[in-house]
């Protein structure tokens, strides 16, 4: 009896220890270079804006100097003997990002000739051109400025009013 007991206790404390844990470590080693970015967000003030934030459009519809209603959020501004004034106004932000830039500059483009017997003027800019022209020099990123776009159309023009504005923000 006393055989049985030995073996039975050593069978039992055989089962009873604990396997000793296995354990394994690897490493993860992450790397990445940060770099500035800045982007430009076009958003609606009176016009209405389609596109995207980036690429945005409007259409002002059909131009009368007399009668008609304009679309998208212009308005006519004014009118004399010889001309009549279509306005209204947008937002532009831009935000910035990983670097140490603390204002940017914003220009301001016509990408082709203004029509014949039109004036665009953009916020401070009397006279929009193919040549880029400052809007901002020392903008504070993530504040939405609001820009009056006015286009003085004369009466004798005729056809299509269509232009892009390129808007270009650059770090200082």
């Amino acid at each position: 009896m006393k055989r049985i007991s030995v073996v039975f206790l050593l069978l039992v404390s055989a089962i009873a220890l604990p396997a000793s844990a296995l354990t394994a470590t690897g490493t993860l080693a992450v790397s990445g270079t940060l770099a500035e970015s800045v982007q430009i967000f076009i958003t609606s003030g009176t016009l209405t804006l389609g596109g995207t934030a980036q690429d945005a459009t409007v259409s002002a519809g059909t131009i009368q100097k007399f009668g008609g209603s304009l679309t998208g959020g212009f308005s006519q501004t004014g009118s004399t003997a010889s001309n009549f004034t279509i306005a209204g106004n947008f937002n532009a932000e831009v935000d910035y990002a990983n670097g140490a830039s603390p204002t940017y500059h914003l220009t301001a483009a016509l990408n082709s000739a203004a029509p014949a017997g039109t004036v665009w003027t953009l916020g401070t800019i009397a006279t929009l051109s193919t040549t880029a022209q400052d809007l901002q020099t020392a903008g504070t990123y993530g504040a939405p400025s609001n820009y009056t776009l006015s286009i003085q159309i004369a009466n004798t023009s005729t056809g299509s009013i269509a232009r892009t504005i390129s808007l270009v923000a650059t770090t200082n």
